[in-house]
């Protein structure tokens, strides 16, 4: 084969590697970004998945989590505080509550062992500052990372007019969980009726 030949098959494949690649790359994160919503939906997720989401795949995993614990009017603040509020919402008895949302970053690519980013005293005494100034008693820090023993010992000696409840990695997968096992009797008990 002359080189003239061989440089248009080299062009020719180029090309359609490049077709092949516009269409194939959209069409692999639409099924990527599909599998990671169900998974989220039926609560298949784990610390290190959660770890993954982007910091609005994750904030969305939250809202759902807090729609599934029966809150509502859950609201994102327009302009997310660094260390602060990240979402609104009411209890079951129509009290405001302040939510935070913080992604942590798996600490090793390999995902050994519990190696998340942890929540210090300084991060919570900010989030605790803007429930004060806004006159709310109780608010909730979501993480899929840890809190630190000075963090957790704070908390509980918080006045007992605050109430600020601390789900950790662990704690929000096991509620995940939980959630899944709703849906599932959910969807059973349609299926059930059904026939």
């Amino acid at each position: 084969m002359n080189l003239y030949i061989k440089l248009i098959l080299y062009l020719f494949v180029i090309f359609i590697l490049k077709i092949i690649n516009k269409y194939l790359i959209p069409s692999v994160h639409k099924i990527k970004k599909s599998f990671n919503s169900d998974r989220l939906k039926y609560g298949l997720v784990s610390k290190y998945f959660l770890s993954n989401l982007t910091n609005s795949e994750f904030e969305n995993y939250c809202k759902y989590f807090l729609e599934n614990r029966n809150f509502k009017d859950i609201t994102n603040i327009s302009k997310p505080t660094t260390n602060g509020l990240t979402l609104t919402c009411k209890d079951s008895n129509n009290s405001k509550i302040h939510i935070n949302c913080f992604k942590a970053n798996c600490k090793n690519e390999n995902n050994i062992g519990d190696n998340y980013e942890s929540i210090g005293q300084s991060y919570i005494e900010e989030f605790i500052g803007v429930m004060v100034h806004d006159k709310i008693t109780h608010g909730m820090i979501i993480t899929n990372g840890n809190f630190t023993s000075e963090t957790k010992k704070h908390v509980q000696n918080l006045p007992p007019k605050y109430n600020v409840e601390l789900i950790d990695g662990t704690l929000l997968s096991s509620f995940s969980w939980q959630i899944r096992e709703k849906i599932v009797m959910k969807l059973s008990s349609q299926q059930i009726l059904t026939q």
